[in-house]
C-alpha cells in the first residue's frame, strides 16, 4: 500500500524534535514564532486537525532542528515503502530521496522501485535547468568556500601553502561558474537581509 508523504509527517517530527533535545515551546521558539507551539502539538498528536506543513513551515521546522526537509518531507525510516506523489506516480522512499538529492525522477525500472502512469515523461527543458542549477550552486558554494579559506590563511600569515595562487585560481573558476549560473538564470546579487 502507498501512503501521502504526507502521512506521518507529525510522527517524523516528534521524533526528530525530541532527539534534538526540545520541547514543542522551543521548537516554536527556534522557528520564531513562525510554526506555534500548538500547530506542533497538533501535527504531532495522533489525530491532527491539520495534517501536512507548507513549504514554508516544512524549512522553518528543519532548520530549526538542523535536519535536511527530506527528513520531515518522506519517511526515511521506511526505505521499501512506496510513497504517492499523485494518483498516478508511486516510487519507494528511497528513489523518492535520491530524486530530492538530485533532481532526477529516475527510469520506468520496476527493479529501482518505481511505478509511474503511461503518461511519465522524459527529462525535460525544466529538468535540466533545475539539476544544471542544483549542481552549479554547489560548485559555486564549494569556491566560495575555498576562496574564504585562502583569504583567512593569508590574513593568519600562514605560508605553507601559496594561499593567494589557491584564491585566484578559485576567484577566476567562480567567475566562471557564475557565468554558468547566470547563462540558467540564477541572479547571484548580494540581496541584503530585509530586500
Amino acid at each position: 500500500m502507498s501512503i501521502r508523504p504526507s502521512e506521518g509527517i507529525g510522527k517524523r517530527l516528534a521524533f526528530y524534535r525530541t532527539l534534538a533535545g526540545m520541547s514543542a515551546q522551543q521548537l516554536s521558539d527556534a522557528t520564531g514564532g513562525f510554526v506555534s507551539r500548538s500547530a506542533i502539538a497538533n501535527l504531532e498528536s495522533d489525530k491532527p486537525r491539520k495534517k501536512d506543513l507548507t513549504v514554508d513551515e516544512l524549512l522553518a521546522l528543519s532548520w530549526a532542528m538542523q535536519i535536511p526537509p527530506v527528513a520531515l518531507a518522506l519517511p526515511l525510516e521506511e526505505p521499501n515503502r512506496w510513497v504517492r506523489l499523485s494518483e498516478e506516480v508511486r516510487v519507494r522512499t528511497a528513489l523518492a530521496v535520491k530524486w530530492f538529492e538530485e533532481g532526477r525522477a529516475g527510469s520506468l525500472d520496476d527493479e529501482r522501485g518505481l511505478f509511474i502512469s503511461e503518461r511519465a515523461t522524459a527529462a525535460t527543458a525544466a529538468t535540466h535547468v533545475a539539476t544544471e542549477r542544483l549542481r552549479w550552486m554547489k560548485e559555486w558554494w564549494a569556491e566560495k568556500g575555498t576562496v574564504a579559506r585562502a583569504a583567512a590563511m593569508m590574513h593568519r600569515g600562514n605560508t605553507d601553502s601559496n594561499w593567494e595562487a589557491i584564491a585566484a585560481e578559485s576567484r577566476e573558476r567562480l567567475n566562471e561558474i557564475a557565468s554558468r549560473l547566470e547563462s540558467l538564470g540564477v541572479d547571484l546579487s548580494d540581496f541584503k537581509i530585509d530586500d
